[in-house]
């Protein structure tokens, strides 16, 4: 693989679906949508708070990817890997889970 591919990091994910000889995805369908599948798509912006959590070796949020993110998520920050609580949820009276309501587009794009 290492042939074919510079980036550690795609090497170990793509060998995460290799078992026993065989690829756990489909190959084939893969090869032939990766036009359609790969890069960003804009859409927009997300209003509310929202955290990035990057592991401390990640090779997967770089600072390449700063102003792209801070374009879809203008409220975006970091947060300390040990807290316990993401954005853009927030907790209410006894432990309930309060989520801000979706966008039409953002409907859409999850199903």
């Amino acid at each position: 693989m290492r042939e074919h591919l510079q980036e550690e990091g795609v090497i170990q994910f793509l060998l995460k679906s290799f078992v026993d000889g065989d690829w756990r995805f489909n190959v084939p369908v893969l090869w032939d949508q990766y036009p359609h599948i790969v890069g960003w798509e804009t859409i927009p912006a997300w209003p509310h708070p929202t955290q990035f959590i990057p592991g401390g070796n990640s090779p997967y949020v770089t600072d390449a990817y700063r102003d792209a993110l801070l374009a879809q998520f203008p409220q975006a920050g970091p947060r300390h890997r040990r807290r316990r609580t993401l954005g853009p949820c927030r907790e209410t009276r006894g432990g309930v889970t309060r989520h801000p309501p979706l966008s039409d587009e953002h409907r859409r794009l999850i199903g």
